[in-house]
């Protein structure tokens, strides 16, 4: 229920599943999916990655993605997609 802040250089194994928002620090690599029932927040230098089948990042909101932020899979949104700082 509430939001989740994952630290700067954390790595994420499994899913992140958020009741309101998820903000993802500088340097966060994940490797399952990322879902929030607000927005998404993906600082600089994040990373998703997983062989197969690829990541998902998916808000009910809105999700920000800084410039430099790598998603080897499916971004969406119940709202909208942006990138932020460019």
């Amino acid at each position: 229920t509430g939001s989740i802040h994952v630290g700067a250089r954390s790595i994420c194994h499994g899913s992140v599943v958020a009741g309101d928002d998820v903000h993802l620090a500088a340097g966060v690599t994940f490797r399952g999916v990322i879902f929030a029932e607000g927005s998404i927040d993906m600082a600089a230098g994040v990373t998703g990655v997983r062989p197969e089948p690829g990541v998902a990042v998916y808000a009910a909101e809105t999700v920000r993605l800084q410039p430099g932020v790598t998603i080897h899979g499916k971004v969406s949104s119940g709202d909208h997609v942006v990138v932020v700082g460019v």
